[in-house]
């Protein structure tokens, strides 16, 4: 079954709590509603090969292992992508922004479920 279509999703301050391994509230929520309404979930993050700024949960390794707890360690990760980033796209493009370490309340997940 092809996908519904596609989640581009920053990691640090949106899923991860800044710097951290540590999810965000409701993030785990937010991104097993994306898996089970059947998108793709593509990851971009500016984590990298080196440890960024000497903190080691910014490598590979720490990321992938946090993602595949959540059964996420086969999504799409493209490292060393800056800020601020640009898409352009001929199609539907639907942000959604939130603010920094914010996590997401029951009532945020709710009505943003009705809207994808």
């Amino acid at each position: 079954m092809l996908p519904r279509g596609t989640f581009f999703i920053d990691l640090d301050g949106t899923i991860f709590k800044h710097g951290t391994a540590e999810f965000l509230p409701g993030a785990e929520e937010l991104l097993n509603t994306v898996k089970e309404k059947n998108y793709r979930i593509i990851f971009m993050t500016r984590r990298g090969d080196i440890e960024w700024e000497g903190h080691p949960v910014y490598g590979k390794a720490a990321t992938d292992k946090a993602l595949k707890k959540l059964g996420l360690g086969d999504s799409t990760i493209v490292y060393d992508v800056m800020s601020p980033r640009h898409f352009l796209d001929d199609s539907q493009l639907v942000p959604h922004q939130v603010e920094t370490n914010t996590g997401y309340s029951h009532e945020v997940l709710e009505k943003w479920r009705e809207s994808i």
